[in-house]
């Protein structure tokens, strides 16, 4: 048999480029425009639907998450007048129950498919929580217990939202596949949030120095309602939606 013939392949036409095939000009991507997007502005951002609501909600529950955080030891040994170590090592128990509050509030949203519904339902049980944590969280054993279910129910919601919802925000519909505007709406969610933590670190102090610990647990529930009502209307549109595909496939 005869040997085979090698067909010269014009590399200057990219009709006979294959994915794997690089030019010396640059890479070419086989059925994909290489016309560079441009970055969402900063203000349009805001108008992606979404944004505004879980960006208020996130600077009222990142303010209670942080405050938390950083005066839940010195409220265990100021109030409940605990040793400094045992006030060190039990708060971390809040840490523990957001970790498990977040794994498995993204599974269950991935699981219904949206987010709001799981997020909103964590923060209506996280105000009644922490008031019960104030009420009955004065023994060890109890102070334990309930730690660890209010990390759940405060610190899930507030890393479901810090993660899984900032990038499908920056992915929405309405961007039209623009990859460009992930970093801008997680970064606007991600600073408001810090913008709440760093004003609510100013108001902690002064209300535990002019009221007292028992006001400032009050407070925190008042965030946390707050936050509840900012996504409120996404909770109800959502359930609606839901609902719909449930009487659909009945």
């Amino acid at each position: 048999p005869s040997a085979p013939t090698l067909e010269r392949i014009d590399t200057s036409s990219p009709k006979h480029l294959l994915a794997d095939e690089v030019p010396d000009s640059g890479v070419v991507t086989r059925g994909v425009s290489t016309t560079p997007t441009k970055p969402i502005g900063f203000f349009a951002a805001w108008k992606i639907p979404g944004v505004l609501p879980y960006s208020l909600a996130y600077a009222c529950l990142k303010l209670v998450t942080y405050s938390l955080f950083f005066w839940l030891p010195f409220y265990l040994t100021d109030y409940l007048k605990w040793p400094r170590t045992v006030s060190s090592r039990l708060s971390t128990l809040f840490d523990v129950g957001a970790i498990v509050g977040g794994a498995l509030g993204g599974l269950g949203s991935d699981l219904l498919g949206y987010r709001s519904p799981v997020f909103t339902i964590m923060l209506v049980f996280a105000t009644p929580f922490l008031f019960i944590y104030k009420r009955f969280g004065t023994g060890l054993l109890s102070n334990s217990a309930l730690m660890l279910v209010i990390g759940f129910w405060i610190g899930g919601p507030a890393n479901l939202l810090s993660s899984a919802i900032s990038v499908d925000l920056g992915r929405h519909e309405k961007l039209k596949g623009n990859t460009k505007a992930l970093s801008t709406v997680a970064g606007i969610i991600d600073g408001s949030g810090s913008l709440g933590a760093a004003i609510g670190q100013y108001f902690i102090g002064l209300i535990e120095t002019r009221y007292g610990w028992q006001s400032v647990i009050y407070f925190l529930m008042t965030m946390l309602f707050a936050a509840t009502l900012c996504t409120s209307h996404l909770f109800y549109k959502d359930c609606q939606e839901l609902w719909l595909k449930y009487r659909t496939r009945r």
